[in-house]
């Protein structure tokens, strides 16, 4: 552990730069979890955690500020404050959280289409929906709206999201996953081309990992520790445009998708996007706080 404190201190002196500290304070987290209380997680969710806080540690480095206490101890409780933000965010991925972030389908605005859900009233229990309660149904309308962002951000659906749509909306669930089914067939090419720059990425960010590690065995002064942080540098700059490309990476179903799948007239789905800020905020009005 007192690594990270000889870390900073070559940061400091300028022996390193501030991109190579942070690589190796990540790769501190990456060789002891159980020090950051992440004891308990799988192997995959560290490294979820390690990509999601690897872009903080520039700025946790730079609000280190009281010189009373170690760097250890100050880094080791931002980053454990960090993990248990990172937890909470997890837990929040509910379905109205996954309708709200996508406000920005709001640009669209089209002629209006139609599309009716189910005629028939929808029963809400605390079982079905898991503990989503509605103080009354929702509008065909309303339902539409749900329908249509779940099909554009089925690759973000939790599973306890994926059960609530279909009582939302009063479909069949067997109705729902026959629509996201046909969804996938249509992006297959697409969804492919993720995930092969997907398996690339972790492939690159373990070599940086395995890099980091080397060199904080070998001797500054050695040949082979310039041989290892040119490799390092090189597959720090591929991970860096790995990432680049997954961020940029569009994985929605285009508009004509979803109304090839809901058998919609064209330009149905942009008319209920253009239309969604006003419905999500209806929806919301009807959550019971007292039942969720």
């Amino acid at each position: 552990m007192l690594q990270v404190n000889k870390i900073y201190s070559q940061l400091i002196s300028m022996e390193i730069s501030k991109q190579e500290a942070s690589s190796l304070l990540l790769g501190e987290i990456f060789k002891s979890p159980r020090y950051y209380c992440m004891e308990q997680l799988e192997e995959d969710e560290i490294s979820n955690f390690l990509l999601w806080i690897y872009d903080q540690i520039p700025r946790i480095i730079d609000n280190y500020k009281n010189k009373d206490s170690s760097f250890l101890t100050y880094y080791t409780s931002s980053i454990r404050y960090r993990y248990k933000s990172w937890k909470r965010l997890n837990i929040k991925k509910q379905v109205f959280q996954h309708i709200l972030d996508n406000q920005h389908y709001l640009e669209y605005n089209e002629k209006p289409g139609g599309f009716l859900v189910a005629d028939q009233d929808t029963t809400y229990s605390a079982s079905s929906t898991r503990n989503l309660r509605l103080r009354e149904p929702l509008t065909t309308k309303q339902a539409e709206t749900i329908l249509v962002l779940a099909l554009k951000t089925f690759k973000t659906l939790s599973g306890k999201v994926t059960e609530m749509i279909p009582h939302l909306t009063g479909i069949s669930t067997h109705e729902f996953n026959h629509y996201i089914n046909l969804i996938e067939i249509k992006m297959t090419k697409r969804l492919q081309k993720f995930e092969k720059i997907e398996k690339r990425t972790n492939a690159s960010y373990v070599l940086c990992q395995q890099y980091t590690y080397e060199l904080s065995t070998l001797d500054t002064a050695s040949s082979q520790y310039d041989v290892v942080l040119q490799k390092y540098h090189a597959q720090q700059n591929t991970l860096n445009r790995l990432r680049d490309t997954l961020r940029e990476f569009n994985l929605q179903p285009t508009n004509k998708m979803i109304e090839e799948v809901l058998c919609l007239p064209d330009g149905s789905v942009r008319r209920i996007l253009s239309n969604a800020d006003k419905k999500i905020k209806q929806i919301l009005q009807l959550i019971d706080p007292l039942k969720n």
